[in-house]
């Protein structure tokens, strides 16, 4: 495969942002590179499960093949907006077998299934899918204590989300609701008051969000564009055949996904994936952990 023309884009697009990460545990050296000298976990939620195929699944495959946890936590189905049970169609596909769908019931468990399959194709990334209710997405106390619990259970070190801030031009509203509620809960995760006492507080200590190189950002005047970017070449046909499992629904083929990866790459580096990553807006210096500082130095 040829490499990418060289291109400088967004004040030279990312030659000054980090570098190009071999993944998101950058911030802890290793002996050998494809292994991490202290396994990580990481917990990707998504608003809908395409929001976590798309975004950072080549990363969390790299990571869950050199030991560390990976889990994928899509917070809803995103069945209130893909089933258009009037036209009889899902998302982008329209068949016999969605004209058949009558039933909640009955579109969950057929989109479900062109998710499990896309999620197999991806081990050891675990898949765990939450049953929150979309379009819109509550950012309420029962989805708060939802989330937080889902932290306290896998008691991650990485955290991947969607911006809290990106404009709801930018993509369906419920990103944005899934950037804020996951935010929220990462604090309230710590706080033994908040929630059921079924599990102890956890403190995560990387907070990194789904990004964005496109044109589109720049246009609507956001200031959080993609910062890192995670080259994911020994994962990308991993993540290339989940995404085409997955694709009917969404109108995506070969060739979209192949336009996908040109939008991100830079020279040298045909599959990347980008990332933002975040500061906490408020930090308590007491909750502090050693060696885990929130986001590193």
């Amino acid at each position: 495969m040829s490499k990418p023309a060289t291109r400088l884009s967004r004040r030279k697009l990312l030659a000054s942002a980090a570098a190009i990460s071999g993944g998101l545990t950058y911030g802890r050296a290793a002996a050998d590179p494809q292994k991490s000298a202290e396994p990580e976990i990481l917990v990707a939620f998504g608003a809908h499960p395409a929001d976590v195929l798309n975004g950072a699944t080549g990363t969390l495959l790299k990571h869950a093949l050199r030991g560390d946890r990976a889990i994928g936590v899509p917070l809803t189905l995103g069945i209130g907006h893909l089933w258009k049970p009037r036209d009889g169609s899902f998302g982008r596909l329209k068949n016999d077998a969605t004209a058949k769908l009558r039933t909640l019931p009955e579109a969950r468990a057929f989109y479900s299934d062109y998710v499990q399959r896309a999620f197999a194709e991806l081990k050891p990334i675990e898949y765990r899918q939450l049953d929150l209710k979309d379009s819109p997405l509550a950012v309420d106390r029962p989805n708060l204590e939802a989330v937080a619990e889902i932290i306290r259970e896998y008691r991650p070190t990485i955290v991947i989300t969607h911006h809290p801030t990106m404009a709801v031009l930018a993509g369906h509203p419920d990103h944005r609701d899934a950037g804020d509620l996951v935010l929220r809960a990462i604090m309230l995760a710590m706080e033994e008051t908040f929630g059921s006492a079924g599990r102890s507080p956890h403190q995560v200590s990387r907070i990194v969000c789904y990004g964005d190189v496109s044109d589109r950002w720049k246009a609507l005047g956001q200031a959080d564009a993609a910062n890192m970017l995670v080259d994911v070449e020994t994962t990308a046909k991993a993540k290339e055949k989940a995404l085409l499992i997955h694709g009917p629904t969404f109108g995506v083929t070969a060739e979209t996904v192949g336009e996908g990866w040109k939008r991100s790459a830079q020279p040298g580096y045909p599959h990347l994936e980008p990332f933002v990553q975040l500061r906490p807006v408020v930090v308590d210096y007491l909750r502090t952990n050693p060696g885990r500082p929130w986001l590193g130095a």
